[in-house]
């Protein structure tokens, strides 16, 4: 079974049978998540495994201090992953094209126009887009990125049932890109 609750920005949580996947766990900070009508908080998380699409900050969110709590495996790009690894956290390093089968179902990492450095201003790889299919259900996670024709190429090659797409302009694509 799939439940997707999503908390804002890009923050996505997955709900697949007994596994809980967060995407991007953008919470301190995130304005979703900082008012009074917020689902979720940092100290009520709880999750199993951790993807990232990029290594910002927005989008790294509260990633250290969920890892640690939690003990969860983090599936990110190669230069993500080799430094939650010196940072003593549990990591899968991917790379774009690249998939595999995890428990709760297979990701696979496509382009994403974007940049991407650590909170702290390091390097951390291309920034990536996700492709996560479990059961029956394909879900496609841009992360941040611009338009780009290969978008076509994606939803030709894959049955997608649920898209999250950023729209934000000046950093991401627009509305108009978007739709």
């Amino acid at each position: 079974m799939l439940r997707i609750v999503y908390h804002g920005h890009s923050f996505v949580q997955l709900n697949i049978d007994k596994d809980i996947i967060y995407i991007d766990p953008f919470i301190k900070g995130n304005p979703m998540c900082d008012n009074i009508l917020c689902d979720i908080s940092l100290k009520d998380a709880r999750c199993d495994y951790i993807i990232l699409t990029h290594g910002h900050t927005d989008h790294f969110g509260n990633t250290i201090e969920l890892a640690e709590e939690h003990d969860c495996l983090i599936i990110a790009t190669s230069e993500l992953s080799d430094y939650l690894s010196e940072k003593n956290l549990k990591s899968h390093a991917m790379n774009l094209g690249g998939a595999r089968q995890f428990p709760f179902g297979r990701v696979k990492l496509t382009p994403a126009h974007h940049s991407s450095s650590t909170p702290d201003g390091k390097y951390a790889g291309d920034p990536a887009g996700l492709i996560i299919t479990a059961g029956n259900k394909t879900l496609y996670h841009a992360g941040d990125t611009a338009l780009f024709y290969d978008m076509k190429l994606i939803g030709e090659m894959n049955k997608i049932d649920y898209a999250f797409l950023p729209i934000g302009d000046n950093y991401t694509m627009g509305i108009d890109d978007a739709v």
